[in-house]
């Protein structure tokens, strides 16, 4: 690397400013703008560029306008589709309200109106029905005139 920090490869060249025309700078149209400090004249397109530029344009913004078309499309689905799961979340709830209403209404009359079958298949009661009873011994008792057999 050089000790000035010039870049390594490129040799100096000397121009005289006097002697640089137009048409020895770049062939760029901007490069010659620069080069002769004015403006350039503005192009004019011929009627078939024109024509061409206006199709394309036209098609351009038509397939801007089908792209939203498509987009608006699936938003208004995707907000049909969202209304119609809250209506199906809230038909539900109601639903589990309504059975749960129906439970708890069960159970209160129950407590206030034990049913008969309640009462006797109950063994809080007190009411011991001997036909529910289990035998301590396991074996049949014979009922008799107390004659028993060992």
């Amino acid at each position: 690397m050089e000790p000035r920090g010039g870049t390594s490869g490129v040799k100096p060249l000397d121009v005289d400013p006097e002697r640089v025309d137009i048409n020895d700078t770049d062939s760029n149209e901007l490069s010659m703008s620069t080069a002769s400090n004015t403006m350039l004249s503005r192009l004019e397109a011929t009627d078939a560029e024109r024509a061409f530029n206006d199709d394309e344009r036209r098609k351009r913004k038509e397939a801007r306008k089908l792209k939203r078309e498509v987009r608006e499309k699936k938003e208004q689905q995707r907000l049909e589709d969202k209304k119609q799961r809250i209506e199906e979340r809230k038909f539900k709830r109601e639903v589990r309200r309504k059975r749960r209403e129906a439970r708890k209404k069960e159970e209160e009359e129950k407590e206030t109106n034990p049913s008969s079958s309640d009462i006797s298949s109950s063994s809080k009661d007190g009411d011991d029905d001997e036909s529910y009873q289990v035998s301590n011994g396991g074996k049949k008792e014979k009922k008799g005139k107390g004659f028993t057999r060992g």
